[in-house]
């Protein structure tokens, strides 16, 4: 055997063997920094008092398991010290056992896969104008529900994945020297030939929901409101921007800027990432734009975009405004 032969064999025995060992060891940390555990969170997502002479409340929660891990026997108590439950709607799951009482919401899940969550809705009738949070009880076969740390979260998840990035990439790496090396040793073909990077571009928008709805105002002429979104200084929903726009729209009265709204509304439905339930509330919004321009024909339209599926808010607020009533009426 020639001495070129002795040295390819004997890389391809070393390559061979420290690919085994990469591979194994990278298995192992991989498989380390993935296992899983279960977390099972809540989160109140909003809570809102209508006041009036029948005062009406909306809560909302939300319950994820946040973990890894199948949850089973899910076992939730939503009570409320300062008002009487109503009306419950459930969003994503339908529960297996539901029980409503004067002061709490109490409902069974049998199962909860990794990463599923659920909404629930309460309408509750507050015993004054300011609706306190209730308090939920949480708990599965394994876990105890906690209210849900964003930043914690985000903070701990971004770790272990960049730990999980990290080995995989050394693997890879590595794996991609070896062959590298191999193929230098028993060929002619040069390195620049044998290794090329392919790169993608990030596909999708991320940021903030104020950013978001503030570029698509922009775009549609609305300055002054962009910046103002831009600058407040809480986090807000989608919808929630849409409701403080609408007011602010028809109280100024300016036929322009409604127009101008109505426009960043529906690019913004198309734009960002929105959730049905958000959709259906800018929806409603911009049938209220409508009204407000006497164009009542596109109004039902847009109400009944709104009103395509069942969701108690929508519902309430059709009930609180007479218009949106009797347009409802008169298609029926």
């Amino acid at each position: 055997m020639s001495e070129s032969s002795n040295s390819k064999f004997t890389i391809l025995i070393f390559s061979g063997v420290l690919s085994v060992i990469v591979g194994v060891a990278s298995g192992y940390g991989v498989n380390w920094l993935s296992e899983k555990k279960a977390e099972l969170t809540y989160d109140i997502t909003s809570i809102q008092a209508f006041p009036g002479q029948e005062r009406i409340g909306i809560v909302a929660v939300r319950i994820s398991n946040s973990g890894k891990k199948e949850l089973e026997n899910i076992d939730a108590t939503v009570r409320f010290s300062d008002a009487e439950v109503k009306e419950v709607l459930f969003q994503g799951l339908t529960p297996q056992m539901s029980t409503k009482e004067r002061s709490n919401v109490r409902f069974q899940i049998p199962f909860l896969n990794a990463t599923e969550g659920f909404s629930v809705q309460i309408l509750v009738s507050p015993n004054s104008q300011a609706l306190q949070q209730p308090t939920v009880d949480l708990r599965a076969k394994g876990a105890i529900g906690i209210p849900s740390d964003r930043s914690a979260g985000e903070k701990s998840s971004s770790s272990k994945d960049l730990l999980t990035l990290i080995a995989s990439a050394a693997a890879t790496v590595l794996a991609l020297m070896t062959a590298v090396m191999i193929k230098l040793r028993t060929s002619n073909v040069s390195f620049s030939e044998i290794v090329s990077g392919i790169t993608k571009p990030a596909t999708g928008h991320s940021g903030d929901q104020r950013d978001v709805f503030a570029y698509v105002l922009g775009f549609c002429g609305l300055t002054g409101e962009a910046n103002l979104i831009r600058g407040w200084p809480r986090d807000l929903s989608y919808w929630s921007i849409s409701d403080l726009l609408t007011d602010r729209w028809i109280a100024e009265g300016d036929e322009k800027n409604i127009r101008a709204g109505i426009a960043g509304f529906d690019q913004l439905v198309g734009y960002a990432e929105l959730v049905p339930s958000s959709i259906r509330i800018i929806q409603l919004n911009i049938a209220r734009l409508y009204i407000a321009l006497n164009d009542l024909p596109s109004a039902r339209k847009y109400l009944s975009l709104a009103t395509n599926s069942e969701d108690l808010v929508i519902s309430k607020r059709i009930n609180l405004n007479p218009v949106f009533s009797q347009l409802k009426q008169a298609d029926a």
